[in-house]
């Protein structure tokens, strides 16, 4: 479901950068049969924690600046981050590739 962040980790470090200043999260709605979604921080396969719970299944939110603060503090480079997308009504996710979030 999760169409961005998106990337590879594993070629060679190559995977997708986005800025702590914010970046979409992007999903594809259809494929969610759930009115609302609750989406999910990651770091190195472990949740740190809910950005958004229970929000509408619009297939995008927009994570923020302060949403970076919160789960990763100040001035650090982020690797092996995910976002993790569930269906409300049923549980079942679907995690983003690993991504880069830039400091600079």
């Amino acid at each position: 479901w999760v169409t961005f962040p998106e990337g590879d980790y594993s070629a060679n470090f190559t995977n997708i950068q986005v800025t702590y200043e914010g970046f979409p999260v992007n999903w594809n709605s259809s494929l969610i049969a759930s009115s609302t979604v609750t989406i999910q921080v990651l770091h190195n396969r472990t949740v740190l924690g809910t950005v958004a719970a229970n929000i509408p299944n619009n297939g995008s939110y927009f994570f923020t600046e302060d949403n970076y603060h919160a789960y990763f503090g100040w001035e650090n480079d982020v690797f092996m981050t995910q976002i993790r997308v569930i269906n409300d009504a049923s549980g079942v996710f679907d995690d983003s590739p690993m991504f880069h979030i830039n400091w600079e």
